[in-house]
């Protein structure tokens, strides 16, 4: 067992030895301890507003669509310790629970954060559905299963519906195939597969569908596709109020930032081209700047999707305008 620590030591001895030099013991503090525990403890810079509860909602559906059986195999666990009835394994319960707390009182928080949870969750929540008397917990899983099943068919016909007639197949040919084939099956292990191949389908249209749409409005990226299409040369790109690292991603480059109109105007030349939002895109040509060229994008953020987004007649509405001038 000591040589495992040993390899792990001189694995990590090349990097440790770069932030000691370039940084001193802090940078050994920082990277084994604030940049992860510091968030925790309130000693990293990154903080945000968030209250301890931020994790209880983002559980929910983290864990879909096994939520009903995981929530309910945390109680009767919880309740088994609380009676002090002995319970088959205590890590799964334990670990799971303790991160979470941590988590919770940390000064940052991120929904991803809780992935390391979710292996200790899982076997919370298999550990339940093996029990006997949880049939009625099983259909009620299935019932969260079919509201899914509904939600990704209205997001994928309704919301996005431009080629989306394979998606649905899709879905309706695995639901159908997988029920037939496991029929025989005992009935635990027989919903358990007819959830995995649909869950798995389910996401085969989010990613292969709804968010390839999704990202057409996140127009910092499209942005970075135009600069980079049209050989922009770094040295003439710049953007203005906006901008962010799905612009420098796509764009292949590092864009240059400048505040607001104000700052950008004693750079603007011939040939310069400028990703900026409508106000101050009406600032540089109060400042006389003369555009050449004006590419419209349409943007949302769509890491928080809402109905008048989600809703094709009102889509419209809910989008912001972002330009690249061409001056």
């Amino acid at each position: 067992m000591l040589v495992v620590p040993l390899l792990v030591i001189v694995a990590l001895f090349p990097m440790c030895m770069g932030l000691y030099e370039q940084h001193g013991m802090h940078g050994l503090r920082f990277y084994f301890w604030e940049q992860s525990f510091g968030r925790i403890t309130g000693e990293n810079r990154w903080k945000d507003d968030s209250t301890v509860l931020f994790f209880a909602h983002e559980i929910i559906w983290l864990l879909l669509p096994w939520t009903p059986v995981v929530l309910v195999g945390l109680w009767r666990s919880g309740l088994g310790l609380v009676k002090r009835r002995p319970l088959k394994e205590y890590a799964s319960i334990g670990g799971a629970t303790l991160v979470f707390i941590a988590l919770s009182l940390s000064h940052f928080k991120l929904p991803h954060y809780l992935y390391v949870t979710l292996p200790l969750f899982a076997v919370v929540g298999a550990r339940e559905w093996v029990n006997e008397w949880s049939r009625g917990l099983r259909i009620a899983m299935m019932v969260v299963l079919g509201l899914l099943v509904m939600l990704a068919m209205v997001l994928v016909g309704y919301s996005f519906p431009e080629g989306s007639l394979p998606y649905l197949l899709l879905l309706l040919g695995v639901i159908t195939v997988v029920a037939f084939l496991t029929k025989a099956l005992e009935e635990r292990v027989r919903w358990v597969l007819v959830t995995v191949w649909t869950w798995a389908a389910i996401a085969v249209m989010v990613n292969g569908h709804i968010y390839p749409q999704l990202l057409d409005y996140q127009a910092n990226a499209k942005a970075g596709q135009w600069f980079k299409q049209h050989d922009v040369d770094p040295e003439r790109s710049m953007s203005v109020g906006i901008g962010g690292t799905a612009l420098n991603f796509y764009a292949g480059h590092t864009v240059e930032y400048k505040f607001d109109a104000h700052e950008a105007m004693p750079f603007i030349a011939p040939g310069m081209v400028v990703y900026t939002d409508p106000a101050n895109f009406q600032g540089l040509i109060e400042r006389g700047a003369v555009p050449q060229e004006v590419v419209h994008l349409k943007n949302y953020r769509v890491q928080l999707l809402g109905i008048d987004f989600l809703d094709p007649a009102t889509r419209d509405r809910s989008l912001t305008d972002h330009v690249i001038v061409r001056f």
